[in-house]
């Protein structure tokens, strides 16, 4: 009796590890794979500078914005390109863009240096230079949160806080007090975080909106060269992108890294100059430049 309850109680405690070792992996499950890409237009062209992407899973609509031909282009989440819109002509060189929750578009024109708010239903179109005590910002990145704007100078590297009804910026955002601190390159908000990667890929900072606290953590395990964009899942994975490595750094909650996958090339799933990383729910979206296409990668 005694030998069947020794054998009773190692089976269990080997049932035991097994299921933590695979509650341990699902927590730092990453293993997305591709899909298919976003590549043509409504008239079956080639994009030919896309650098940003905008997923809106309330309507199941992704958005692209293609650069070089001053235009943002909508596709349905199977990857069929829907409509495009330049604002009867008037968009030039679209970089970024967001969508709030009444349907208005906010997005950043690299030539004419302005944020630009557009409201489909009502037909308006409003151009803002930025400015904060005199200093005019460079847009970058943009991040919304209920009734507020972030956006992340490429000038400074600092995040100001746009009101959207009086659209001006009127307040830094988490200006962290580092001697060494070397600017942000990208910025997300998620669960009420205002989350911003430093310039060189080291340091990821999370600012919680509601509290008005701060926290640092510390990417370690990998060397990344050049860092341009990055994002988080539903398990708290940090996922960056570095444009001349060609690859996606995988980093747990906590910051230790765990692996990396993407591939230099031409072919579907491979990039050349990769630019910028969303994560939706259970896809993956790489813009890539070189290929001039935007990579969806799923679960």
């Amino acid at each position: 009796m005694c030998r069947m309850s020794q054998k009773l109680l190692i089976i269990l405690c080997t049932l035991f590890f097994i299921s933590l070792v695979f509650k341990i992996e699902k927590a730092f499950s990453y293993k997305f794979h591709y899909q298919f890409s976003l590549l043509k237009d409504t008239d079956n062209s080639s994009l030919k500078q896309p650098l940003s992407v905008f997923v809106d899973t309330k309507v199941k609509r992704i958005y692209v914005s293609d650069a070089a031909r001053n235009r943002l282009i909508s596709y349905d989440f199977a990857g069929s390109p829907l409509k495009e819109f330049t604002a009867a002509g008037q968009l030039k060189g679209p970089i970024f863009m967001v969508k709030d929750s009444s349907g208005c578009l906010w997005i950043i024109e690299r030539p004419l240096n302005v944020l630009t708010f557009v409201d489909l239903k009502a037909k308006k179109f409003k151009r803002r230079l930025l400015k904060y005590k005199n200093f005019t910002l460079l847009p970058a990145r943009l991040a919304l949160w209920r009734n507020h704007l972030f956006v992340l100078d490429q000038f400074s590297g600092l995040i100001y806080l746009v009101d959207t009804n009086l659209i001006e910026a009127n307040k830094i955002i988490g200006l962290p007090k580092l001697k060494d601190f070397k600017g942000f390159i990208d910025i997300k908000v998620k669960k009420n975080r205002l989350f911003a990667l430093e310039n060189g890929g080291k340091r990821l900072f999370a600012f919680d909106l509601n509290k008005g606290t701060q926290q640092i953590l510390y990417l370690k395990g990998a060397n990344s060269v050049l860092p341009v964009s990055f994002d988080i899942d539903d398990h708290n994975n940090i996922y960056l992108l570095d444009r001349d490595l060609k690859k996606i750094l995988v980093f747990s909650s906590k910051g230790i890294f765990r692996k990396s996958f993407l591939k230099e090339g031409f072919r579907m799933g491979q990039v050349r100059y990769p630019s910028y990383l969303v994560i939706s729910g259970s896809r993956l979206y790489i813009v890539d430049e070189g290929n001039g296409r935007i990579d969806i990668w799923g679960l």
